[in-house]
């Protein structure tokens, strides 16, 4: 991660999307964004994804986010295991997982 900062041959776009990458391959996940709360909505500003679940410029409502928890609560949110460790957001839109 170090790396990618530091590399003063790359603009910030590129760190951003080599972050992301980086960040998909060490956590093993399916997509990696980089994204604005505005006006009680997600908005997608950058997306790392195999699918088309989600593009750029794209916003969803914060409700239906995770996210959301983490704004009102002003703390940190790590979550593993919805299910285990937040089962009152297991139902929510992208939580099938």
């Amino acid at each position: 991660m170090y790396d990618v900062i530091a590399d003063p041959g790359r603009s910030f776009d590129g760190q951003v999307a080599a972050l992301l990458a980086l960040a998909r391959e060490e956590l093993d996940t399916e997509y990696g964004t980089l994204s604005r709360i505005e006006d009680g909505e997600y908005v997608f500003e950058v997306v790392d994804a195999e699918s088309d679940d989600a593009a750029a410029g794209e916003a969803v409502p914060l409700s239906a986010t995770n996210c959301e928890l983490a704004v009102e609560s002003e703390e940190t949110l790590v979550l593993g295991d919805i299910a285990r460790d937040a089962p009152e957001l297991a139902d929510r839109p992208g939580n099938e997982q």
